[in-house]
């Protein structure tokens, strides 16, 4: 993607030049735009050196050979290693309609793909001193057809009159050149879904009083009626006839539009199924010591929770019970020392002094060093659920006729007090028989 939207805006930016891609790695190259004949040689050759070395032999100036031929050597690495983006030398080249050399400058552009051992650029040769400006040209239909979405010239009038399209266009709509000359008389505006068509106008009319350049999105209509998200970047030209053109590069960007409604109406289903459930989510920024909470923790325990300074603020003045204090803070320091899941059950008072019993699920979420950032999760009201279970156990410990505990829950009671006394405390044991 990053490729092609660099020869996308090399185009714009370098309307009337000869653009080359070529990895220097492989050799591998190919011409992305031829804008004369005087560079055809750049085609002849197995690979990148081969092609360059016969095109400075056969067009370039004697005397600037040598100048030119440096790119193959330490002008090349020098590029590469101080990792240089943009480098440019000018040398004549032969032009074959005046029969005489012509200066033009010779401007390498690094790609940048994020490994430091390809080495892939764009070489545009741009004549240095140009006549008359002429209209914008385009690369041939074949170069440009393996670029995304479509290029096409249009008159800067109201209905954005084409005057030249690649044939990318008509197969992102489904029609011929033909079709969209008979049937829309070459008008873009026609192409445009109507509801969009007034807004897509106005914006290209207050962005161009600004500058030369537009980038805007609105839908295409095909000819089968489906609607095509576009992105719209241009560059303003004026032509021969001192009229203004708009050379425009079209990017399909449905799936991206698809993909953001979805993520809107997955947002809003878990809005509503939040507001309706009674758990309350939330989110920890471990790094900013900050809490995000849902609206249910107001609505359930009558009162503010402590969103700033969370790890230290919360031992200190929560309403968490204390016996389970100890729980909770070792909850945060797991999440936070990267424990990836963990739950734990405690009691947090109301407004009104009540606790309540509620279940803590969280789980970490990890940067790309490893490291957590985040910690998420769902506290859910199980206060009900523990009492019942506590008075079941309570009738389960005690004799139903005089209400104490029964033989079972005494011996545990007793071994329980044993196993937690410290030792050197003395301890006995009282039996009355009633």
């Amino acid at each position: 993607l990053q490729l092609s939207q660099m020869k996308y805006f090399t185009l714009l930016r370098y309307a009337d030049a000869t653009v080359m891609e070529a990895d220097l790695t492989t050799g591998l190259y190919h011409l992305v735009y031829l804008a004369s004949g005087d560079f055809e040689l750049l085609r002849a050759g197995g690979c990148f050196e081969e092609a360059f070395r016969g095109f400075v032999k056969n067009a370039v100036h004697p005397d600037d050979q040598a100048l030119a031929l440096e790119l193959l050597g330490d002008y090349l690495d020098e590029f590469f290693r101080e990792g240089l983006m943009r480098r440019s030398r000018s040398y004549r080249v032969f032009s074959h309609a005046t029969q005489a050399y012509r200066r033009c400058e010779a401007t390498m552009l690094r790609i940048d793909t994020g490994h430091p051992r390809q080495r892939k650029v764009l070489i545009v040769w741009k004549e240095l001193d140009p006549g008359a400006e002429a209209a914008p040209r385009f690369a041939d239909g074949a170069a440009l057809g393996a670029l995304l979405g479509g290029v096409q010239v249009c008159r800067n009038d109201r209905w954005f009159t084409m005057e030249r399209m690649n044939g990318s266009l008509g197969a992102l709509l489904g029609y011929s050149e033909e079709e969209i000359r008979e049937r829309f008389e070459n008008r873009y505006l026609e192409l445009i879904y109507p509801p969009d068509r007034d807004d897509a106008l106005r914006q290209t009319r207050r962005q161009l009083q600004a500058g030369d350049a537009i980038e805007l999105e609105y839908r295409l209509q095909a000819k089968d009626g489906r609607l095509v998200w576009t992105l719209d970047k241009g560059l303003r030209k004026t032509g021969p006839d001192g009229g203004e053109y708009l050379v425009r590069v079209l990017l399909d960007i449905t799936q991206s539009k698809q993909a953001q409604e979805e993520l809107r109406r997955t947002i809003e289903r878990h809005k509503l199924i939040m507001e309706q459930s009674n758990d309350i989510i939330f989110e920890w920024d471990i790094e900013r010591d900050e809490v995000l909470y849902s609206a249910n923790w107001e609505k359930k325990f009558g009162y503010e929770p402590i969103r700033e300074h969370a790890s230290a603020r919360i031992p200190q003045v929560s309403h968490v019970h204390p016996e389970d204090l100890p729980q909770f803070t070792r909850l945060i320091s797991d999440m936070a020392g990267g424990v990836p899941y963990e739950e734990i059950e405690f009691r947090v008072a109301d407004a009104a002094g009540r606790y309540r019993w509620s279940k803590i699920r969280a789980a970490a979420q990890f940067n790309e060093a490893g490291k957590p950032y985040k910690a998420v999760g769902v506290i859910a009201d199980i206060d009900e659920e523990r009492r019942a279970t506590e008075a079941l156990r309570e009738r389960a410990e005690r004799d139903e006729l005089t209400q104490l505990y029964n033989k079972s829950a005494g011996r545990g009671l007793i071994e329980d007090y044993f196993a937690k006394r410290p030792a050197q405390e003395g301890a006995a044991l009282l039996i009355v028989d009633l």
